[in-house]
């Protein structure tokens, strides 16, 4: 009897985790957050990077930004456009 009961509330309790999930379609709650690194690397090398992202409860976009081992720094600004990601890069 102890071992049915343990397997219904066991059930039970995956069904409540299961359907207290949010849907895809529902919204995402707002957030925003940026960081950059700015450091050298053991070696002497420049070691630089930013990212920066946001969400208004429907879409995220935002952008990073890497300095490459050829000096340049390359820039990806990004977008959800609802069916995917769109993105912007350039090298400076």
């Amino acid at each position: 009897m102890n071992t049915a009961l343990c397997w219904v509330v066991g059930l039970v309790c995956l069904a409540a985790i299961v359907s207290a999930r949010p849907s895809p379609q529902e919204a995402q709650m707002p957030y925003d957050f940026a960081y950059q690194v700015d450091a050298v690397d053991p070696e002497g090398n420049d070691v630089k990077f930013a990212h920066d992202q946001s969400n208004d409860g429907s879409q995220t976009s935002g952008s990073y930004t890497v300095l490459q081992p050829d000096g340049k720094t390359r820039t990806v600004i990004f977008k959800d456009v609802g069916d995917g990601m769109e993105m912007d890069v350039t090298y400076a």
